[in-house]
């Protein structure tokens, strides 16, 4: 994108429009549902020639600015009234929900971003708790990818464990947060690290097992086929807006289906092709899960019309029989074009 020629008329637009942005966010109770929702965002140390803003949960949200260091970039739109994760400058993270109002100044250092929030106090106050929780993250040097564990040898046993004190401290944070922050908000930060938590006792000893030649039966985690006892998955609109938890859904229809097969003496294999998985899928879960999961499956698959002739009939199908969200269809229908 060119520079903006420093005339008087840009200057006087970009002065209203940093003005706009500041009501806005000193005004967070006029964002009610079902009017705007705003982020803006103040980046410095960015390399890039623009500042994008992209949505996590739909491509239809999303902007792109000049990348002035110091400059407010405001974008509004309608959103719906599940939480959305917006990515700016492919670095920071805004958590809101419909009707909100977030301001995030964000300073680049490398790989790091840190971020000050400021707007909505509801908002405001899942973000700091998301900034915590990746702070706890760090600190117990819980790896985000489960292949660099078995690379360096974390034992599945020892992967368990820190998977466990991740939820019992990550409910901690939550619960303090209680009160302050929205329930909806709440459920998608702790729908993440729920998520990381259950691929690590799920996948983790699989992905072990075949990597370092160690059966699960040796690996000290106990039952693997009661490592999920006593926890069901989550069907509340939070939880089904995080794509991490849409993939947890995924893995935990074949664990679950794996494990009925064991306790029956039979033989099961994981379903590989995108026909055998989406019929796996839709027969173990209704409703929103359903949707959640076949909308992502279907996605991931058609992502810049890779497979779209193949994922046809399945998404004639979805639609017809499974689509719960008509903003998912409409998305997939974008995919398929």
């Amino acid at each position: 994108m060119p520079r903006r020629n420093p005339d008087l008329n840009i200057l006087h637009m970009t002065t209203i429009r940093k003005t706009l942005g500041a009501w806005l966010l000193l005004l967070p109770s006029l964002a009610t549902a079902g009017e705007r929702t705003v982020v803006s965002a103040e980046v410095y140390g960015h390399k890039g020639e623009t500042v994008r803003i992209d949505c996590v949960q739909t491509p239809f949200i999303k902007a792109e600015f000049h990348n002035n260091p110091g400059e407010r970039h405001t974008y509004a739109f309608e959103a719906p009234s599940e939480p959305l994760l917006l990515i700016v400058a492919g670095k920071a993270e805004v958590l809101l929900g419909a009707g909100d109002s977030v301001h995030v100044v964000v300073r680049m250092d490398g790989r790091n971003a840190d971020c000050r929030y400021s707007g909505t106090p509801g908002a405001v106050a899942a973000n700091e708790l998301r900034a915590r929780i990746a702070g706890l993250r760090r600190e117990m040097r819980y790896k985000g990818q489960l292949l660099a564990c078995a690379v360096v040898d974390v034992k599945p046993a020892a992967r368990v464990a820190d998977a466990k004190e991740l939820l019992a401290k990550v409910g901690e944070m939550a619960g303090e947060a209680k009160g302050k922050a929205p329930a909806e908000l709440l459920g998608y930060a702790t729908a993440e690290q729920e998520a990381s938590a259950y691929l690590s006792f799920m996948e983790y000893p699989k992905m072990y097992e075949e990597m370092r030649k160690t059966p699960i039966a040796e690996q000290g985690i106990g039952d693997y086929h009661a490592i999920m006892d006593g926890r069901e998955a989550r069907s509340d609109a939070a939880a089904l807006a995080c794509p991490e938890y849409a993939s947890f859904l995924m893995r935990y229809c074949d664990y679950r289906n794996g494990k009925e097969a064991a306790e029956a003496g039979r033989a099961y294999s994981t379903p590989e092709t995108l026909e055998e998985m989406y019929a796996a899928f839709k027969a173990f879960y209704t409703g929103g899960q359903r949707d959640c999961v076949l909308f992502h499956l279907l996605s991931n698959h058609i992502r810049g019309g890779k497979q779209t002739e193949r994922a046809l009939p399945l998404y004639e199908d979805y639609k017809r029989e499974c689509c719960t969200d008509k903003e998912h269809a409409r998305i997939l229908g974008t995919f398929m074009q």
